[in-house]
Formats: C-alpha cells, structure tokens, sequence
C-alpha cells in the first residue's frame, strides 16, 4: 500500500467515484454530494494548501481508497480535520483502515497539530467503532443530529500504569458502556455498574488502567491472582482499550 498525491485532472475518474460512494456510505445517498466540477475545484483549491493531505491509496498500482486532510480553526483553536476516509467496499473490513488513520496521525504531527476531529453519521456504526477503539471521543450532534463530531488527540504524551481501586470504579462504568455501546452492546448504566462491581469484590481483586498525561484513561484490565498448585495466575474479568 502507498499514499500518492492527487491530481484533480489525473486522477477525477477515482476521486468523483470515491466521494460519491462515501456518501452512500454514510448517509444511504449520495444527493448531497453537489456539483462535480465545485467538488475538483475544491480539491484542487486544498491540496494545493496540504499537497500531503490529499491523496489516492494505491494497492498494486491500483487505487483502492482516498485520504483528506486539512487544517483549520475550531472555537478559536487550530486543529487537524479528516475530511475524508474511504475504502472501496471490497477493501474494507481488512483493518486496512488502520493504515489510513496511521498516515492522518503522521500528516497532524508533522504541521504540529495536537487535536484533530471528524463528523461522522450516527448510522455509520462501524466507523464510529472504529474512531472509539483509536480513542476518540464524541463533541457532540451538528447539523439537527445528521452528524457526530468526534476528536481526538495526537501529542504525544507520557503514558503510564495505575492501580485501580473502587474509587476508580465511576470513570470505568463510562468507558465499559461506551466502548461496547460502540459495537452495538445493551450496556446500561446500572447493568455496567453491577458486572464491574461484582469483579471489584472479587477476592485477591487486581486492576490496573492506562493513562496518558496521568488523567485520561486508555484502557484497563480487571481481575483476580489465582493459585494453581506451585504456580499463580491472573484470571481478567474484563480487559477494555479505549
């Protein structure tokens, strides 16, 4: 796989399809999409700022995908923008998907951006899932609930590790349900609360969580140290990366 700039005049016969596709994606249509000729000279107009920030995915010398990016300000802060992730529909599903938010990350850090977002529709829950697992957060509905706007942060921080106790327990019940509602759980409050707690009470009870910046809370596992014969083991309860 490589990542190749865009040639609007080039390159029009993938790009237009692409975008097009991303919107039935999303949204079950593509009758928002707009003009054609308006969408090029867009593009031709931004990658012309971020010449990095748009380009084609090539697989085999084929194009199977296509990246924007952009930079700009968001409540008086400068941020990175992901205008665009898309696959083709038989490359998708193949974690290739890793590989595009890798080049984003790569793009943010090298302009020097520390928090970037994306508008996602709320019916797109595999995207959703996936913007989750790579410890996004949602801002909140635009656009009367058409969108999320999620973001994300890319400085790169110091991590570490925590013991957890009970008082942990509240920050866990949220990130419990939010990650497996992500992935179309039924995880309510009181029901996350009850199976946490049962594995907190749990005798030789050990947690542990991973923060970066020492406050924010990545991911965590839970259990209990067992003793088999001339050896000790640690049975989780539940492990959760954020």
């Amino acid at each position: 796989m490589r990542f190749g700039p865009i040639d609007t005049k080039k390159h029009r016969d993938y790009i237009i399809p692409f975008r097009r596709d991303s919107f039935v994606a999303s949204f079950g249509t593509d009758e928002e999409f707009g003009g054609e000729e308006e969408y090029l000279d867009w593009v031709k107009t931004r990658s012309s700022e971020f010449p990095d920030g748009f380009v084609l995915v090539w697989e085999d010398e084929i194009p199977i995908g296509q990246i924007e990016l952009t930079i700009r300000e968001y409540e008086g802060k400068i941020i990175g923008y992901i205008n665009l992730y898309y696959l083709i529909p038989e490359k998708r599903g193949l974690e290739l998907g890793k590989e595009l938010h890798r080049y984003a990350l790569q793009f943010f850090r090298k302009h020097g951006i520390s928090e970037y977002h994306l508008r996602v529709s709320p019916s797109n829950k595999y995207a959703i899932s996936f913007y989750y697992k790579n410890g996004m957060q949602e801002i909140g509905d635009e656009y009367g609930g058409k969108v999320i706007r999620m973001k994300g942060g890319i400085v790169d921080m110091e991590y570490n590790f925590k013991e957890l106790t009970v008082e942990n327990l509240e920050e866990l019940i949220k990130r419990y349900m939010s990650y497996y509602n992500s992935e179309d759980g039924k995880w309510t409050y009181d029901l996350a609360k009850r199976r946490l707690e049962q594995i907190f009470l749990t005798p030789d009870f050990y947690g542990i969580g991973l923060y970066r910046g020492g406050s924010e809370i990545l991911g965590f596992a839970i259990g209990c140290f067992k003793q088999f014969d001339d050896i000790q083991l640690f049975l989780s309860g539940r492990n959760t990366c954020i």
